[in-house]
């Protein structure tokens, strides 16, 4: 058992008062956490202490791990964090002859004049601390400049006297941010080092740099820094598109063609083997990015694309060129102006003369509309005597919001001719729509 140093081991602690008999019979003495190196700064040490009386003293016995014969012995400890009841304690600087890592044996004594010993508390890391000094990275790639550098110095911090030096003979590696490892070099007699690799994708962002293991130089911590993802320049894109013919019926062939370009470092020119995006945007779609809905297709060597579509309900045409390429503007767009009329249609039409009345009578089993709803919907009742020319309308007829219900109609009209139902349609939108004609005597 190592000898009971006195209760006061530093200036820099807080005495408490004087405990009483009654005062250190119900203390059962302070408890110790850990100890260890404080990360930030490997030549001081850390304790984490507590006591209901308070912390007054700590002691740290450096020695050897594994035993042997103590070092040194630290006392000048000061709060950093918490109480004295519950606080993280910091050493000033400790100064040892030899680099290493040490076994730390704690004793802590508290206002009530309990004392604890606690061997093995921790591990001081009293050893040079790698880092880099002028780091250098490229901030930007481009299709044409893909090679990322990374260059600077190798310092080591040391312990306790916090001198700081260049590191030489250390191997040092990148991992290249987009990219692979680099080859691994030495630093120079000034700690200096300069790697490259080339950035070929933004899928894995993450980059650093490190030192390699030296088995000569076991008490130097290893030197490692995160390396920031660069810019990506993209060279921008351009695509046309054309049809070849600017008002349909729905879902009637339509070829759409054009060309798609990208910005070289010699200028436009034609981008080769890019996927061609084709979709059909519903009316009052804004954003082209939201009519992608239908076909791709690749361009040419020419970077010229054609392929036949159906539109279904839409006002527009629109195409993108997309590239997986990191180094190409990922997409443009372009957009052409189509009227995609959707059909309509009369279901069964009949025309007789009714022989107790005389009238003509007409039945039908309504309009049926497709893609659209108008609010009024109005159907002519037409007559003519030829069924070729002549025609005149006899009424209007308007169905509301009705327009797919069956309807009769009866007419005071004693000549015989033809009888048919008309929709104009609704321009843009609605084709037109006939019945027959229907004769009736």
């Amino acid at each position: 058992m190592r000898k009971l140093v006195p209760a006061l081991v530093g200036a820099v602690l807080v005495v408490g008062a004087v405990a009483s008999p009654a005062m250190a019979a119900e203390n059962d003495g302070p408890s110790i956490a850990w100890a260890g190196s404080i990360e930030e700064d490997l030549g001081r040490i850390q304790v984490k202490a507590a006591s209901d009386a308070g912390i007054t003293g700590l002691v740290a016995h450096i020695v050897p791990p594994g035993g042997g014969s103590e070092v040194a012995a630290v006392s000048s400890f000061h709060l950093d964090s918490g109480t004295a009841q519950d606080g993280v304690w910091h050493s000033d600087e400790v100064i040892l002859p030899e680099l290493g890592w040490y076994t730390l044996n704690v004793e802590a004594t508290d206002a009530a004049g309990g004392h604890t010993e606690l061997d093995g508390a921790g591990t001081l890391s009293y050893v040079v601390k790698m880092y880099y000094d002028g780091l250098k990275t490229t901030a930007a790639v481009s299709f044409s400049q893909r090679v990322y550098h990374v260059s600077g110095k190798l310092m080591g911090r040391w312990p306790g006297t916090l001198a700081t030096a260049p590191i030489a003979g250390m191997p040092v590696q990148a991992s290249i941010p987009g990219g692979s490892f680099t080859d691994v070099v030495n630093t120079g007699k000034k700690g200096q080092f300069s790697l490259a690799g080339t950035v070929t994708s933004t899928d894995n962002t993450y980059g650093y740099i490190s030192t390699g293991y030296a088995p000569d130089r076991p008490y130097l911590l290893q030197g490692y820094a995160q390396l920031p993802f660069p810019t990506v320049k993209q060279s921008p894109t351009k695509v046309t598109v054309h049809l070849d013919r600017n008002s349909v019926v729905s879902e009637d062939p339509i070829v759409v063609s054009g060309d798609a370009t990208w910005k070289s470092p010699d200028g436009w020119a034609p981008f080769a083997n890019a996927r061609i995006a084709i979709g059909a945007c519903y009316p009052g779609t804004t954003d082209p990015s939201n009519c992608m809905n239908g076909p791709s297709t690749t361009t040419d060597a020419n970077g010229h694309y054609s392929y036949t579509i159906n539109p279904y309900l839409s006002d527009r045409i629109a195409v993108a060129v997309a590239t997986d390429d990191m180094y190409f503007q990922t997409v443009a767009y372009a957009t052409a102006k189509i009227t995609v009329t959707m059909p309509t249609s009369f279901g069964t039409f009949s025309a007789v003369r009714v022989p107790e009345t005389g009238a003509v009578r007409l039945n039908s089993q309504g309009l049926e509309l497709t893609g659209y709803s108008p609010d009024d919907v109005v159907v002519n009742a037409q007559f003519s005597q030829n069924g070729v020319t002549g025609w005149r309308t006899v009424e209007a007829i308007d169905l509301g919001y009705n327009a797919g219900s069956s309807f009769e109609l009866e007419y005071d009209h004693p000549g015989a001719g033809y009888w048919r139902l008309t929709y104009a349609g609704v321009k843009g939108q609605l084709a037109p729509a006939q019945t027959p004609a229907v004769y009736v005597a």
